[in-house]
């Protein structure tokens, strides 16, 4: 018989056991101290690459070190007659890179959705979808575009809040910023900010649109529909009469997330950000007040009609406005 036999007898086993008493040639297993340090190093190696790789890195790392284990375990047993646990390390290491894989999901997964609702509350939902999948849409620099930018603002809303209860100007600015939202998002644009009892709302980004002067134009139509009916409901019931102006500008702005490293806000700046306030401003009560490039984007799409020139605060020159009718 050799060694190499199925059946080995006793007396094979008997010379190999004299051979290594004779040479001194012992297998040695590592001591409880051995295999606690070996455990740490590999919980370390873990732990640093938990801490410093993204996902993909990380698991090839997991991978990496179990492979790097299981060789330094054969490497002792060939060379240095040293035995080690395979099993509990290699254990070990699987249900901790499974468990830290699986807390990068959970908490990845808890910020998408702390994002999506952000998102939620400034662009339309068929927007939120493509920021969601393309999330370089609005995590890039600040881009210089041309926008449609538009500003409302409730008529006497300070006068009127001072003679309402806290709750009751909750309430109402509320609907009232539900209902414009709503239709901000179903034309397709961004909510921006909103100031007080005034809103500012652009069209154009992040998804560009080709149209975005008549959509914001329309959409300030429907505005002053909605709140002619919040009007009628909120003095049945003994509120203040709702009216509105509405500012619009078309021109280039700088539109992209701004502010601190610990608070940013995606908004649009630019001398025509502020002509579109002014135009707000100075828009009639439950009208509509448009700058002349926007005019010239939407005189084919919607009813509009001359304005006298106005004197906006910081400008030199009269401007050239026009109104669209509300019917």
């Amino acid at each position: 018989p050799v060694p190499t036999d199925n059946n080995f007898p006793l007396s094979g086993v008997h010379a190999n056991a004299i051979h290594t008493i004779l040479t001194g040639n012992f297998l040695r297993e590592a001591t409880p101290l051995q295999v606690f340090i070996v455990e740490a190093i590999v919980l370390l190696l873990l732990l640093i690459f938990s801490l410093r790789t993204p996902s993909l890195v990380f698991s090839l790392g997991a991978v990496g070190i179990l492979l790097l284990y299981l060789a330094t375990g054969v490497a002792l047993f060939l060379f240095a007659n040293t035995i080690i646990d395979l099993v509990q390390p290699s254990l070990m290491l699987v249900v901790g890179t499974f468990s830290v894989l699986a807390y990068r999901f959970i908490t990845e997964e808890k910020q998408k959705e702390a994002l999506r609702r952000s998102f939620e509350a400034y662009f339309p939902p068929s927007i939120v979808q493509k920021v969601m999948l393309q999330p370089e849409l609005v995590t890039t620099g600040a881009q210089k575009k041309e926008l449609t930018i538009l500003f409302s603002d409730i008529k006497s809303f300070t006068t009127y809040s001072s003679m309402m209860q806290p709750d009751v100007i909750h309430r109402l600015l509320n609907e009232y910023f539900e209902a414009m939202v709503e239709i901000v998002f179903r034309h397709g644009g961004t909510v921006d900010k909103f100031i007080g009892d005034g809103l500012m709302v652009f069209f154009g980004d992040p998804e560009p649109q080709s149209d975005h002067a008549v959509r914001c134009v329309r959409a300030a139509i429907e505005m002053q529909k909605k709140c002619r009916e919040l009007k009628a409901k909120w003095e049945a019931a003994g509120h203040f009469p709702l009216k509105i102006r509405i500012g619009i500008n078309t021109g280039e702005v700088v539109v992209g997330n701004m502010g601190s490293s610990k608070r940013l806000s995606y908004t649009a700046l630019g001398a025509d950000v502020n002509l579109a306030q002014r135009l707000e401003s100075n828009a009639p009560v439950e009208g509509i007040m448009i700058s002349h490039r926007t005019y010239e984007l939407v005189k084919d799409h919607v009813p509009t009609r001359p304005h006298p020139p106005i004197h906006a605060k910081g400008l030199d020159q009269p401007i050239e406005v026009y109104e669209v009718p509300v019917e």
